[in-house]
């Protein structure tokens, strides 16, 4: 028999060729995570990991599998001890690209950690991003309700590349206490999910554990899992986990602490002392402890004989025998009063009937930015899971107590310029209470109006990563204020899936219209922005709405929603765009809307007479570009004499100056670019 070498060669190179499309695959049951014999040494060298079994990390977002290859092949391993988690990818890339100072988005990883408190999918979970900023690796961590992603200092976290292998190693160890409401002496499984991403030639490349396209930490969908048992192994040092069993109480609760003890052998005539700190004082005590080989799981009661409604610390130390501290842990909880809060609710009814209510509308309209807080921590009391993030709680429990010395002085429930807040507002459609973000500059007084920035977030982005997304390259070294003072809103919708049409769209307008009320706004210098569904948001609203907006924003715009999405076409209200100021910046390479769709919308709105100004971004996806300069130059032009630059008052500019001259500004550092929150990937570390 003769084989035709030809078509065989043939045959083989498309077999190599199709071995690397994503093929549908079934998903993985489960994880089995063993604890470590002793702890790793992290250092990037995986040697001591030769036990520990690989996890192929290949699922593509869409559920198909993408096949291993010199492009992108990732393997993970994962273990345990009694204070942290361990991880080890190994990673063979054919291009690794790290961010930089020239590029937003680079190589890197995704670990979330899930409650599995639903089948597949959970909204509490923790994420955790690791990548390499020049020479040095970080490491950021992103909480449910967090405005953005921040810096952890002490996760463990070393990355080693090998060049010749176009291999690069990743290796971590992250502490328990980052993750409130699990302990694996407690509980045995968690859900856990793995993204990597890939950057090549500025398109990027997403391989997973488990399929979930919501994987980003600005994106506010449940979060996918695999389920993860975690093992224990036999005790061969003493070990010690603690945990409270809830982290917000009503005082009638029982408030427990946990504690369980991994020994190797018995062990008596020990004690556990607790330290608690509260807004009242201290309280001490100590218990008897003894507890047998092998796991041991001890409760003490957390008693208090007075409360008042604020965060408490609790402190525990374990003392052998002999008087030695051989273990110590830290707890926080929030404590409510019920009654404290029935107090609040008696005295806003009571300045609802003073004067300062009925004849100034600042006052009046400003309230509901204090109610919303009452509001908020009720809701965190009846709704929120045992354990749940505290710093909003504990925020917003001190916004209560300064707002209402400023009420009972028959001022304004507003905080001081120069800070990103949320306010509230009663909704004119259905009187429920409804907030949005803003930030008021510095310097800003009722006498000067100044111009106004919406924007809006795109997809299942909170407002608040919008507003601190926008006010963060805005203050920027490149911008540095460039279009002058002004309010930036980020208005909140319940449906941002919804392209902000219908209801969501006049949550915006409400928001607007209720920030005119209490700030002095020039109304006729009202600026649109949105990002992505955002863009299409914002650009309807002017349209909707002609002559109603100084100009509009589209940054990344999806323009032509989805056929099913039941978003309007509207590209059929380009009638009305005539002398509308338009920016539309947009990367060639955007898959989530494709350039020629957008190339077909801009031509369509010069063809209506509209000022548009449109950017192309060669080689760039979505957003993953660095155009602010250009978009705040533009918007500089477009508010034109509205322009307002304030300045401090003399006595302080002196100050600052003097101040300048004793100590002068750092450089830029990786510390500044971890604060910036509001970023939309690994890479977006933008220099403050």
């Amino acid at each position: 028999m003769r084989i035709n070498k030809a078509l065989t060669c043939r045959i083989l190179l498309s077999l190599l060729c199709l071995s690397h499309l994503a093929l549908p695959a079934k998903q993985p049951e489960g994880l089995k995570i063993l604890q470590a014999e002793s702890r790793f040494v992290i250092d990037g060298d995986l040697a001591d990991w030769a036990a520990i079994a690989d996890i192929p990390i290949q699922f593509t977002a869409e559920g198909k599998v993408l096949p291993p290859s010199a492009d992108l092949t990732v393997t993970a391993r994962f273990s345990f001890d009694s204070e942290y988690f361990f991880a080890a990818l190994k990673v063979l890339d054919d291009r690794i690209e790290f961010p930089d100072m020239g590029r937003r988005e680079g190589d890197g990883f995704y670990l979330a950690f899930v409650s599995p408190d639903a089948a597949t999918t959970s909204e509490r979970s923790l994420i955790f991003g690791f990548s390499r900023f020049g020479n040095e690796p970080i490491a950021i961590i992103d909480r449910p309700g967090d405005e953005g992603s921040a810096p952890v200092r002490d996760v463990q976290f070393q990355i080693k590349l090998n060049e010749p292998e176009q291999a690069v190693f990743y290796e971590l160890a992250i502490p328990w206490k980052y993750i409130p409401y699990f302990r694996p002496f407690f509980h045995q499984e968690l859900g856990i999910n793995l993204t990597y991403d890939d950057l090549d030639a500025g398109q990027k490349e997403v391989v997973q554990l488990v399929p979930d396209p919501e994987y980003a930490p600005e994106s506010a969908a449940p979060k996918k899992w695999l389920g993860a048992e975690f093992v224990l192994g036999p005790p061969r040092v003493l070990e010690f986990q603690s945990s409270l069993n809830a982290n917000h109480f009503y005082p009638e609760d029982e408030r427990k602490l946990n504690l369980a003890v991994h020994s190797p052998a018995p062990q008596s005539g020990w004690q556990a002392r607790m330290i608690m700190t509260t807004p009242l004082g201290n309280v001490q005590s100590q218990r008897p402890l003894s507890f047998n080989q092998g796991m041991n799981i001890l409760s003490f009661p957390v008693e208090l004989e007075k409360t008042t409604t604020g965060i408490c610390e609790l402190s525990l130390g374990v003392i052998d025998e002999k008087g030695a501290l051989r273990y110590t842990d830290d707890k926080r909880f929030f404590l409510m009063d019920r009654q404290e809060f029935e107090a609040y609710e008696i005295k806003l009814a009571d300045i609802k009937k003073g004067e300062p209510f009925a004849k100034d509308l600042v006052f009046r309209e400003s309230l509901p930015t204090l109610e919303i807080r009452l509001q908020w921590i009720r809701d965190f009391m009846e709704k929120s899971p045992p354990f749940a993030d505290l710093e909003s709680v504990q925020q917003w429990n001190l916004d209560i107590k300064d707002l209402f010395k400023l009420v009972e002085e028959a001022k304004p429930a507003l905080f001081p310029p120069g800070r990103i807040v949320r306010l509230g507002y009663r909704s004119e459609a259905d009187g429920a209470l409804r907030s949005y973000s803003l930030l008021v500059p510095d310097w800003y007084d009722q006498k000067t109006p100044l111009p106004l920035l919406v924007t809006l977030a795109g997809g299942a982005a909170d407002e608040r990563r919008a507003m601190f997304g926008m006010a963060s390259s805005y203050f920027g070294p490149k911008v540095r204020k460039r279009a002058g003072d002004f309010f930036i809103l980020a208005p909140k919708v319940e449906d941002t899936g919804g392209w902000y049409a219908g209801g969501s769209a006049q949550r915006v307008i409400e928001t607007i219209e209720h920030l005119t009320k209490i700030y002095s706004v020039n109304t006729k210098s009202i600026v649109l922005d949105g990002l992505s569904r955002g863009g299409y948001g914002a650009l309807r609203l002017a349209l909707q709405n002609p002559g109603t907006f100084r100009g509009v924003i589209v940054r990344s715009g999806i323009l032509i929603p989805p056929e099913h999405s039941g978003a309007e076409n509207i590209m059929d209200m380009f009638d009305r765009a005539k002398n509308q100021n338009i920016l539309i910046v947009h990367g060639d390479q955007d898959r989530a809307a494709p350039i020629e769709e957008v190339r077909r919308a801009v031509a369509r709105l010069q063809e209506f007479k509209a000022n548009v100004r449109y950017i192309e971004v060669k080689g760039a996806g979505s957003d993953n570009y660095e155009k602010w300069d250009d978009v705040f130059s533009w918007l500089r032009d477009t508010l034109g004499d509205s322009v307002v630059d304030l300045k401090p008052p003399k006595k302080q500019r002196d100050k600052e100056s003097e101040k300048k001259k004793r100590n002068p500004p750092p450089p830029p550092s990786l510390l500044m670019i971890f604060s910036l929150p509001g970023s939309r990937g690994l890479g977006d570390f933008r220099r403050f």
